[in-house]
C-alpha cells in the first residue's frame, strides 16, 4: 500500500505523525476535520445550530494538521438532527431540516472557501442512519447532492463508502440506503472525490463473499476514468495480512 487515511489523527503530536509518514514512505490521503466531542456523542457539528463559532475555529487545527502531513482530503462529518426529530410532527421536522440546512450550507461554504486556499477537497460522506449513525443529518446521496448544490463550492466532493456510510465515499453505505451501485457511479462520477471499499452486510473485506460484485464495480470504475485512491474501510475477518488475498490481483 502506497497511501493511508486516518480519521483523526489529533492525540498525536504533528512531528511525530510526520515522522511516522515518512519512515513509512507513504503519501497521507484522508483525514476527518475534528467532529466535536466525540466521547460525549457528537459525529460532527457542521450542521448543529448554535455551534458555528466552535466549527469555524476547530478547522484551523484540521487544517494546520493536513498542511504538516500534506493531505490534501478532509472530511468534515455534519452532525445529528436532535432526538426529537423523530417524534417531531411534519412541520417542526420542517423546521428543523430548514435550521440544520441553513447552518450547514454556511458552515461548509466557509470551511471550503479555507482548504481553497491551500488546494485541499473537502469531502461530504452520506452515512446511513439506518445502521451506522442514527440521526445523522446528512445520510443519503441524494441529500448530499441537493446539499452540495446548494454549497457551490467546486473543491467540495462525495466521498463513497461501499457499503453505506459516504462524500460518496462509501460503497457500503450506498448499497444499504439505496443499492444500484453501478448507476449510481455513473451519475454521481463527476462529484466523486474518493472512494473507500467495504462488503455488505458486515464490512469485511471486499472479496466475493458478500453481496458486492467487487470485479464489477472496479471494470465500472476503470471505464469511467477514475484514477485515484480507493480507501479499504473494513473490519477484516481474522487477521489482516490474512485478508488480502483479494487485492492481489489489482496490486501486481
Amino acid at each position: 500500500f502506497k497511501g493511508i487515511e486516518c480519521m483523526f489523527p489529533y492525540l498525536v503530536p504533528i512531528d511525530q505523525l510526520k515522522a511516522a509518514k515518512e519512515r513509512a514512505g507513504v503519501e497521507h490521503v484522508l483525514m476527518n476535520a475534528i467532529p466535536g466531542d466525540w466521547e460525549a456523542g457528537d459525529r460532527g457539528i457542521a450542521a448543529i445550530p448554535g455551534r458555528e463559532r466552535e466549527f469555524k475555529d476547530s478547522l484551523y487545527k484540521s487544517l494546520q494538521y493536513a498542511k504538516a502531513l500534506q493531505c490534501k482530503r478532509i472530511h468534515v462529518m455534519a452532525g445529528l438532527l436532535p432526538k426529537t426529530y423523530v417524534n417531531a410532527n411534519v412541520t417542526e421536522q420542517q423546521q428543523l431540516w430548514h435550521d440544520y440546512t441553513t447552518v450547514y450550507v454556511s458552515n461548509m461554504q466557509y470551511a471550503a472557501d479555507l482548504f481553497h486556499q491551500e488546494d485541499i477537497t473537502l469531502l461530504i460522506e452520506p452515512i446511513n442512519s439506518k445502521i451506522s449513525v442514527p440521526l445523522y443529518f446528512v445520510d443519503t446521496y441524494v441529500k448530499a447532492l441537493e446539499l452540495m448544490e446548494a454549497i457551490n463550492r467546486e473543491n467540495v466532493k462525495l466521498q463513497l463508502v461501499s457499503p453505506p456510510r459516504s462524500t460518496y465515499r462509501d460503497l457500503f453505505h450506498i448499497q444499504v440506503t439505496k443499492g444500484n451501485l453501478t448507476k449510481t457511479l455513473e451519475q454521481a462520477f463527476t462529484n466523486i472525490g474518493h472512494i473507500q471499499i467495504s462488503q455488505v452486510p458486515d464490512r469485511n473485506e471486499p472479496d466475493e463473499l458478500g453481496e458486492i460484485n467487487y470485479p464489477h464495480i472496479f471494470n465500472t470504475l476503470q471505464q469511467l476514468g477514475y484514477n485515484d485512491w480507493i480507501g479499504c474501510e473494513y473490519f477484516p475477518r481474522g487477521k489482516t495480512l490474512d485478508g488480502l488475498g483479494w487485492a492481489r490481483k489489482y496490486l501486481s
